[in-house]
């Protein structure tokens, strides 16, 4: 039904980011290796077998009402996923109490059949239920103008918005 689609720009302040799927150290083929030059230092992503599950439970999460807003993790990972959804919803997402929210393996992984997912922190917990082995918690969304990680390290959203505008 057209009325429960879910767009990918977030929504609103207070709201949390959820990782559904798994995250491996897989950067072969991937945007990252192009950029960076690497020389094949990484798998190139597996098909996860698990996610067609997912998928349903997604369908179901969304046709429910509990998920706000929804991003593939796809080309360039879980960074730029965060990234574009903060660009759209013209928010910010501290993610600085995820411990893996340093770590550009994590980050920038391109492993198959991910998402993120914003929920209102009353309906996280039903959301995490229904992904009890593949669901961690990013991050929350702020009305600041930054993706915040590990560390307190931040990248500004007007900086990330210039780039994202000139390379179209």
């Amino acid at each position: 039904v057209v009325s429960k689609t879910v767009t990918p720009d977030l929504k609103n302040e207070n709201n949390v980011l959820l990782v559904l799927g798994h995250t491996a150290c897989e950067f072969g083929a991937s945007h990252l290796e192009k950029i960076m030059e690497l020389s094949s230092r990484g798998a190139v992503p597996a098909f996860d077998t698990t996610a067609p599950i997912r998928y349903r439970a997604l369908h179901e999460a969304i046709q429910s009402g509990l998920i706000a807003s929804c991003h593939d993790i796809s080309e360039g990972g879980i960074a730029v996923a965060v990234a574009e959804m903060a660009i759209g919803g013209c928010l910010g997402v501290d993610m600085s109490a995820c411990r893996t929210a340093g770590d550009a393996s994590w980050l920038f992984s391109e492993s198959n059949g991910r998402f993120i997912v914003e929920v209102t922190p009353e309906n996280m917990s039903e959301v995490m239920s229904r992904f009890p082995d593949a669901c961690s918690q990013l991050g929350s969304v702020t009305c600041r103008d930054a993706l915040t990680f590990t560390g307190n390290d931040e990248v500004s959203l007007t900086e990330l918005r210039h780039v994202w505008m000139t390379q179209q």
